[in-house]
Parts: structure tokens; sequence; C-alpha cells
């Protein structure tokens, strides 16, 4: 296994101060993580390094796609409406909406290519090399620093082999089961999500299913995405799903959790016979 100090995932870059001064540093991953971690090393905060790689699978490193419209995905009656869908439906409606939650937002995009232009004209504090793949896979990590990564370009199937001192890997997340709920584990119904993730099993107020008594319940927030939608792992929406959990504990409605108007209407599509 790599030393973690050089091959480590990018939510760790900041919790140590790292000198990285004349290293090779390969990105891998295209999303807003990926993006902020290359402008981080574009810019220097590590010191000026000998080669900064970004890899991404994606067509292009792609904005966040936060339109009015797409807003609506947003709200909680598109949440309501995503619960009632069969499990197939359910991945390629978030595949389709990736990018309204995984793209990289326009100001950091402008940030990149801002401090790209910089380098053509100031040199001396940014990389000596800078390279970004992307429709690119990264597949392999051979050896102990410096390590043999090989790159392979998806629509041709060219591959290429890159050495790093230094590997970043700004690849997501993925939802687990916690730690403390291992006692019971064995009694709580999971199901396997897209990127590995493991989602415990909720009902529409967001309540465990699991094979303990009824009146003992245990609920689930941002933990249930493919089951929730896109909008389970958004805080904002906390206040509404703390409001349905705490109306389903009391047996009443204390709290008014009736869906909001939005512009898009969720449910089935009728019609209305033309007279």
């Amino acid at each position: 296994m790599p030393p973690p100090n050089e091959v480590f995932h990018g939510s760790t870059l900041l919790l140590r101060r790292r000198e990285l001064s004349g290293k090779r540093v390969v990105v891998v991953g295209g999303g807003q993580s990926g993006a902020e971690i290359f402008l981080h090393l574009l810019s220097g905060a590590c010191g000026p390094l000998g080669t900064l790689t970004w890899v991404t699978r994606r067509a292009s490193i792609f904005a966040l796609e936060d339109s009015p419209f797409v807003n609506e995905w947003f709200f909680p009656q598109h949440g309501d409406w995503f619960f009632d869908q069969s499990e197939a439906a359910r991945k390629q409606t978030l595949e389709r909406q990736s990018l309204a939650s995984d793209g990289v937002n326009c100001s950091t995009l402008r940030a990149i290519y801002n401090t790209l232009y910089d380098r053509e004209v100031h040199r001396q504090s940014y990389p000596a090399h800078v390279k970004v793949y992307v429709d690119t896979t990264a597949e392999d990590l051979r050896g102990m620093s410096p390590f043999r990564l090989d790159l392979r370009q998806r629509k041709t199937g060219t591959s290429s082999q890159h050495v790093a001192d230094i590997v970043v890997l700004a690849t997501g997340y993925r939802t687990e089961i916690p730690s403390f709920l291992e006692p019971i584990a064995g009694r709580l119904k999971v199901l396997n999500a897209p990127g590995g993730s493991q989602e415990i099993v909720v009902d529409k107020e967001f309540s465990a299913r699991f094979d303990g008594p009824e009146k003992c319940r245990l609920y689930v927030q941002n933990g249930a995405r493919l089951q929730r939608g896109i909008a389970d792992t958004n805080l904002s929406l906390v206040p509404w799903r703390a409001s349905q959990i705490l109306n389903s504990i009391i047996g009443r409605v204390a709290y008014d959790c009736a869906p909001g108007t939005g512009v898009i209407e969720w449910s089935s599509v009728g019609f209305e016979r033309a007279c």
C-alpha cells in the first residue's frame, strides 16, 4: 500500500502542511473538489510543482447546472415523486442529473482559466508543466514514489504512462452504514447504490426498515440518495426532512410539510379530453 502522504483522498489535502515543490502531481477527478484542488496546487499553495496533471473521465470540465428549472429537482415534491419510481428509473434519473450536484461552479472555472492564462506570462511561481486530460481514465498505479500511472483515452482506447510523485484522488464519496450501527446492521434492510454505496432502506418519512418492534424507529437523514433523489444530500432541505421526522415521531401533524408550489408538475401526466 502506498504511503498516505503520497497517494491520498482530496478530503485530506488541507489536514496537514504539504511542501510539494518540484514534485510531479496528478489530480484524478473532474468535479468541484478536483477543480478546487487543481486550482490550489496550480496557484502554488504547496510550492511550485514540477508537473501538475489533471485527469477526468468526463468529456470536459463541466459547469455546475443550477438554472431555475434545474433547481426544481431540489423541491420536496420532486423527492416524493422520485421515491415512487422503480430502482432502474431512479438510477437513470440520477445519471441525467449528475451536473446539478457534481459540476464545477463557474467562479472556480473562471479562476482556473485566468490562472492558466497568467501562467503563460508569469511562469516563475507556477508548475513547470501543466496538462489537463478529459475523457480519460486512470486505470493502474504501480511502483512506489515515483509511481507509474496508466491513463487511457476512453474514445480511442489509447493508453499512456505517467510518472507521479503524488496522486490526489478527488473521486467523490460513498454512503456506508455507520460503524455505530454495527450491532444491529444485520437487522437493517440495506440496498446497494451506484459507486459502491450502501443505503439503509427508508420509508417516505425517513424511517429505516428493520426487523425490530414497529414502535422502535430509527430515522436516517442525508443517506438515501438512490431512494429520495439528488436533493437528499442537500442541506437546504434539512428543516423539511426534520419536520417530516418529528411529525412521524409524535404521530400527528405538528409541522405543515405539504409540498410547496413549483413550476414543474412531478405527478403522473394526465390528458384531458378536448370539447
